[in-house]
């Protein structure tokens, strides 16, 4: 699904400090890859390695001290509507109906005149319309997060990026919430960068592993995962699905 000759998202030796009471502390230091478009590109590395940072930067949310990241070869110097970003936690609105939070980045925007439609496209992607018309409280967890994709999905990014989003959930939620996001990613044709701690779920959705350092957070690898798609969660017990899971893990460590 990916295409070497066209990168929609660059990262040119980003560089980001963080003011703490002894001066400057670099959470990312000289940081450079790219990403090609349809690509499912995921980051690993240790707790406060600053993988957050990092998305945030790619996202246009942060800017770096040194260096750029550039999407479709134009410097990002603030968030586009066309990078769509999924945090930890689905931060939904309690008092709103599912469709409603759905929506919610549409009646800000000011799009609302095929709102409706756009709602009901990315409820149907995420398999939760119907739910429409439920509140977050009468939903499980791995729904919550559904719907805080749908919300991102409502513009129709070119680039989603995913930070840990089911880091809360019980592993087999976990898993059967993996099966469902490759397949959206399928279906969509979209580009996906995915920070997450847990080795086999990066393994099993993407096409290209980042290895970051302890902090500040340098890029020490790059593994591909020359695994066949489409695949299933039987793949997690593969032998070859093993054996790069494990080349992941040496280089974390």
């Amino acid at each position: 699904m990916t295409n070497d000759e066209s990168p929609i998202l660059t990262a040119n030796h980003l560089h980001k400090d963080f003011p703490s009471r002894r001066g400057a502390v670099a959470a990312l230091e000289d940081i450079s890859f790219r990403v090609n478009a349809g690509e499912f590109l995921c980051i690993v590395g240790p707790s406060g390695c600053g993988k957050t940072t990092l998305l945030r930067l790619l996202s246009g949310l942060l800017l770096p001290d040194r260096g750029e990241v550039r999407f479709k070869g134009v410097p990002l110097t603030e968030p586009r509507a066309e990078i769509g970003l999924v945090f930890q936690n689905a931060n939904l609105m309690p008092w709103r109906t599912v469709a409603e939070n759905v929506r919610l980045p549409l009646d800000v925007s000011g799009r609302k005149e095929t709102a409706d439609e756009q709602v009901a496209r990315a409820l149907t992607l995420v398999g939760l319309s119907d739910f429409a018309h439920s509140h977050p409280h009468e939903l499980s967890g791995g729904m919550q997060q559904r719907v805080a994709i749908a919300r991102t999905l409502v513009h129709q990014p070119q680039i989603l990026l995913l930070d840990e989003p089911f880091g809360a959930l019980d592993a087999l939620t976990r898993e059967k919430l993996n099966q469902q996001l490759t397949d959206l990613w399928r279906e969509l044709g979209a580009t996906v960068v995915m920070v997450t701690h847990n080795i086999r779920e990066a393994v099993f959705l993407a096409d290209r592993v980042l290895v970051l350092s302890p902090r500040p957070g340098r890029l020490t690898a790059a593994i591909p995962v020359e695994i066949p798609r489409p695949r299933r969660l039987s793949l997690l017990y593969d032998g070859a699905f093993n054996d790069v899971a494990f080349r992941v893990r040496q280089a974390i460590e």
